[in-house]
C-alpha cells in the first residue's frame, strides 16, 4: 500500500481524535506547568548527571511518565521514541534495535547488540524483553557503542532500568494500580516500602499480566496468543550513614502465556510452479482470500489464506514459558575524593518455546528451544567526586556463564500421516568474561570539555556439541506409533530415545547419537570512545564523539547443522565504528527543549540471521554495512497546563559488501533488516486544574516507514508503513495527585502491520507474518498511592 496514501487517510480521523480529547486547551490556567522544562538525572556514564548535560544521545522517562503511558514491558518502551524498535525472532526472542543495530537471530546463542541493564546487571539472554516493567525510578536509553562503561554486546547502546529502591527516610509508602481492558486483560501491579529502622528498609513489588488470547485458530476455534507474566522484586536496604550504602535484592518473572501464530500466503499459483503475485502486495495480503497454495515434497498442496486479521492456523505445540530468576547484592562507599561501588550478580533463565513455522493446519516446520542459562558476574568500580576540572572512573568486570541448549525441529513437510525428522542440535558451554577499563573527563576552559574511554575484553567460550537424529514416534524408530501434534519434544526426551541408537549422525541418517564436538572460542578486544562538547550558550551544548563497540561471536546451534555439517564454525565477532555530531538546547526560559544528533556507523562482520542456499536459516556474518542518520526531537511547554512532545529520525542503512555470500542471501546496496527509513513520534497533551483535582487529555501518533525482513530487498519480506493513533483522559484527586482514574484506547485506526514477515521456502512453502492485534484495544486504569 502506497505509504503517502496510508498516511492520508488517517489524517481526518487524527484531526477529529484532537479535538475531541483536548478541548479544554484554550481554557487552562496560566499558572499550570509554568515552571517549564524539569530537570532529569540519570546515571548513563556511571555518577549522576543531568540528561542534558551528557554528550550522549539519551532519552529518559521517570517512574511518574512510565506510568502515564502505562509502560509495562520493554514492548511499550520501544513504542515512545523513534529509531527504537524490536528485531522480532520469536515471540519471547526480540532483540531491542536502536537505530538500526540490533541483533537478528532467532537462536539460543545470541548475543544482544543493545544491552538491556536491570540495576547495572547485565540481562544477558536474548529473552530479556519478555520480563515486565514495574515499580521504577526511571528508565534510560543511550543510543550508540556504550562499550567503554558497559562492555560487550553495547554496539548499539544500552538500556538501563532503575527500580525504586528501599528508603527508610521516606516512610510506609508504597502504590497500587489495576488495569482492565478489552480481551479481558487484566494488569495488577503495586509496591510496598516499610522501614525497619532509621537506617534500614525493605521493599516488595509485584506485576501480574493477563490477557485472553486475541487471535483465533480457524481449524479448533481455540483462542491463541493470550499473555500471562508473573512478576517479583524485593530490596532490602541499609544506609547506616550519608556515605555508605548496601542494598540486597532480588527478582522473578514467570511467561506462561501462548505464543501468537503466523498467518500464511501460499507462495504458488495452484500449478504449484507459478510464484504467487499476492506475495508482492505487503501487510494486506494477510487479510484477504487468494487462490495461493503451499506445495510440500508429498504433492500436499493447501490455501491458507483467510479474510479475517485475528484469524490464523496453528499446528502443534504453542508453548511460550521463560523462567527468571536472580539477585544482586550492591556496595557503595564514598571515601571523600573517590567512591568504590561493588556488585555481585546471579541471574538464572529457563526456556521453553515452540514455533510452528508454516502458519498451516499441520505441522510443517516446528522448532523447539530448551535452554538453562547460569550467569555469574561481579563489578568493582572506581569513581571520583565531582569537584574540580578532572574526573575519572576505572573498574574492572569478570562473569561467569554456563549455558545447556538445545535446538529441535520437527521437519513434516512430506506432509501427514509420514513420519517427521526431528533432529536436535544441543550445547553445553561455559563462557567467562573478563575487562578492565576507565574513562577521563578534563574541563579544559568554563566551556570546552574533553573526554576519552577505553575497555579491553577477554571473552573466551568453550563447549561440547551433541547431536541426536530421530522420527517422531514414542521410539524415534520406524514403526511406532506417531506422538500428538501438539507434543513438545524436550532435549530430555529425545536424550532417553538415543540411549537405543547406535549409529552415529550423519547426513541422511536417521535413529542416531553423536559424535560429541568440542567448541572453542577466544576472542580479546579493545573498545572506547572520544568525545569534546562546548557550551554555545546557557543551556546550548554542542558536542562531537567518536565511538568504537564491539559483539561477541557465538556457535551455530540450528538443528538443520545436523544435516549440513556447519556447527563447528562459530560466527565471528562484530564491531561497530560510530561518528556523532549532537546539539543539546534548552530556549525561551525551558520552555523549549531541541536535541539534534547527526551520525554514521561503519558495521564490519555483523551477526545476522538470513536464509542460506543449501544450508536453509543460518545465522551469518555480513562483511560490511554503513548506517547514517539524524534524530531531532522538541519538548515544548509554554504553560496553561500544555506540553507537546515531537520526535523524528532518518535512518539510512546499506549493505556495502556482502563477501561470498549469495544474492539470495543477501545482496549489495539493500537495507538493513527490520531499519525504517523514517519514523516520527507526537504527543499532545493538555492539563486543566478544577479545584484541588485534575484532568489530562493525551493524543499520540507513532508512523513507522517500510522496512524489510530480509537483505535481499525482496517484496515477501516486505512491512508497509504503519501510523498508530492512541489517546488517554485521566482525573487525577486531591491535589498531591494520589488517586487516579484513566481512560484510554490505543489503536484508533485498527492499524495492522507484521512483527515479523518471512518467506518459508523450502520449508513449508508459505509467506508469513506475526500479526499485531490490529484494533483498537481500550481500557480503564485505576491507581493509589501512599
Amino acid at each position: 500500500m502506497n505509504g503517502k496514501r496510508h498516511l492520508a487517510r488517517r489524517m481526518p480521523r487524527l484531526a477529529l481524535l484532537a479535538g475531541l480529547c483536548l478541548p479544554a486547551m484554550a481554557a487552562a490556567q496560566d499558572d499550570a506547568g509554568s515552571s517549564g522544562i524539569q530537570d532529569i538525572v540519570v546515571t548513563a556514564q556511571k555518577r549522576a548527571e543531568n540528561v542534558q548535560d551528557i554528550p550522549i544521545a539519551i532519552n529518559a522517562l521517570g517512574g511518574e511518565a512510565l506510568a502515564e503511558r502505562r509502560i509495562a514491558d520493554p514492548t511499550d518502551l520501544v513504542r515512545q521514541f523513534p529509531n527504537l524498535s524490536f528485531k522480532q525472532s520469536s515471540a519471547v526472542n526480540a532483540g531491542i534495535s536502536i537505530r538500526g543495530v540490533g541483533t537478528q537471530n532467532f537462536h539460543l546463542t545470541a548475543q544482544q547488540a543493545v544491552g538491556q541493564y536491570l540495576d547495572e546487571v547485565s540481562l544477558v539472554t536474548p529473552f530479556s524483553s519478555t520480563f515486565g516493567l514495574f515499580d521504577l525510578e526511571r528508565v534510560e536509553i543511550l543510543r550508540g557503542p556504550q562499550n567503554t562503561l558497559f562492555g560487550r554486546n553495547t554496539t548499539g547502546g544500552a538500556i538501563n532500568y532503575v527500580s525504586r529502591r528501599p528508603d527508610a527516610g521516606q516512610g510506609f509508602n508504597g502504590y497500587a494500580r489495576i488495569n482492565a481492558g478489552r480481551f479481558n486483560r487484566i494488569d495488577v501491579e503495586g509496591a510496598i516500602g516499610v522501614p525497619l529502622t532509621d537506617t534500614l528498609a525493605i521493599r516488595v513489588a509485584g506485576q501480574v499480566q493477563t490477557r485472553d488470547g486475541v487471535f483465533r485458530d480457524v481449524a479448533t476455534g481455540e483462542k491463541i496468543g493470550s499473555t500471562k507474566r508473573y512478576s517479583g522484586r524485593f530490596g532490602i536496604g541499609w544506609q547506616p550513614d550519608d556515605d555508605t550504602e548496601l542494598l540486597l535484592s532480588g527478582h522473578v518473572g514467570y511467561n506462561r502465556g501462548s505464543r501468537p501464530p503466523r498467518k500464511a500466503v501460499g507462495r504458488f499459483l495452484p500449478d504449484g510452479v507459478t510464484p504467487c503475485p499476492a506475495n508482492d502486495l505487503g501487510v494486506e495480503q494477510f487479510e484477504r482470500v487468494n487462490n495461493c497454495v503451499s506445495t510440500g515434497k508429498g504433492g500436499l498442496t493447501f490455501n491458507p489464506s483467510l479474510s479475517r486479521w485475528r484469524d490464523a492456523y496453528d499446528a502443534g505445540s504453542n508453548l511460550a514459558d521463560v523462567d527468571f530468576e536472580g539477585g544482586s547484592l550492591r556496595l557503595r562507599h564514598d571515601f571523600g575524593g573517590f567512591s568504590l561501588t561493588a556488585i555481585s550478580a546471579f541471574d538464572r533463565t529457563k526456556v521453553l518455546y515452540a514455533e510452528e513455522g508454516g502458519g498451516l493446519p499441520y505441522a510443517q516446520f516446528q522448532v523447539f528451544q530448551d535452554a538453562l542459562y547460569d550467569v555469574y558476574s561481579q563489578e568493582v568500580r572506581l569513581t571520583s567526586g565531582a569537584d574540580g576540572p578532572l574526573k575519572w572512573i576505572a573498574g574492572a568486570y569478570w562473569s561467569y556463564e554456563k549455558d545447556s541448549l538445545a535446538t529441535i525441529v520437527r521437519n513434516n513437510f512430506a506432509g501427514p500421516p509420514t513420519l517427521a525428522v526431528v533432529p536436535m542440535v544441543a550445547i553445553d558451554q561455559k563462557a567467562e568474561i573478563a575487562s578492565f577499563y576507565g574513562q577521563l573527563d578534563y574541563a579544559l576552559t568554563d566551556r570546552l570539555d574533553i573526554s576519552a574511554g577505553l575497555r579491553w575484553t577477554n571473552d573466551r567460550r568453550q563447549g561440547l556439541r551433541d547431536v541426536i537424529t530421530a522420527l517422531d514416534s514414542v521410539t524415534g524408530l520406524p514403526g511406532a506409533a506417531r506422538l500428538p501434534a501438539d507434543f513438545f519434544f524436550s532435549r530430555g526426551f529425545l536424550t532417553g530415545l538415543a540411549a537405543n541408537f547406535t549409529l552415529p549422525c550423519a547426513a541422511g541418517v536417521v535413529g542416531c547419537h553423536g559424535p560429541l564436538t568440542p567448541l572453542k572460542q577466544d576472542v580479546s578486544k579493545l573498545a572506547g570512545k572520544i568525545s569534546a562538547n562546548y557550551e554555545l550558550a546557557t543551556d546550548v551544548m554542542a558536542y562531537l564523539s567518536y565511538s568504537r563497540g564491539f559483539k561477541s561471536g557465538s556457535f551455530d546451534i540450528r538443528a538443520q547443522g545436523v544435516f549440513n555439517g556447519t556447527g563447528n564454525t562459530p560466527v565471528r565477532p562484530e564491531t561497530l565504528n560510530a561518528y556523532e555530531l549532537g546539539l543539546k538546547s534548552r530556549l525561551f526560559d525551558r520552555r523549549v527543549q531541541i536535541n539534534v544528533a547527526a551520525f554514521r556507523y561503519d558495521w564490519k562482520d555483523l551477526q545476522t540471521f538470513g536464509q542460506v542456499p543449501v544450508l536453509g536459516p543460518a545465522f551469518i556474518n555480513l562483511p560490511k554495512a554503513r548506517l547514517t542518520g539524524v534524530e531531532a526531537e522538541a519538548k515544548i511547554a509554554p504553560g496553561g497546563g500544555f506540553e507537546l512532545d515531537l520526535a523524528g529520525a532518518f535512518l539510512d542503512t546499506e549493505v556495502i559488501d556482502v563477501g561470498a555470500l549469495t544474492p539470495q542471501t543477501a545482496l549489495k546496496g539493500a537495507p538493513l533488516q527490520q531499519s525504517p527509513r523514517w519514523s516520527f513520534n507526537g504527543t499532545a497533551s493538555q492539563t486543566v486544574e478544577l479545584g484541588d483535582n485534575r484532568l489530562t487529555g493525551r493524543l499520540s501518533g507513532r508512523y513507522v516507514g517500510a522496512q524489510y525482513n530480509e537483505l535481499t530487498k525482496a517484496r515477501s519480506g516486505y512491512i508497509d508503513p504503519s501510523f498508530f493513533v492512541d489517546a488517554s483522559i485521566g482525573f487525577d484527586f486531591e491535589r498531591d495527585r494520589r488517586h487516579q482514574i484513566s481512560f484510554y484506547a490505543d489503536n484508533l485506526t485498527s492499524e495492522k502491520t507484521c512483527l515479523r514477515k518471512e518467506p518459508f521456502d523450502g520449508l513449508s512453502n508459505t509467506n508469513t507474518c506475526v500479526p499485531n492485534e490490529g484494533t483498537v484495544l481500550y481500557g480503564v486504569t485505576l491507581s493509589t498511592r501512599w
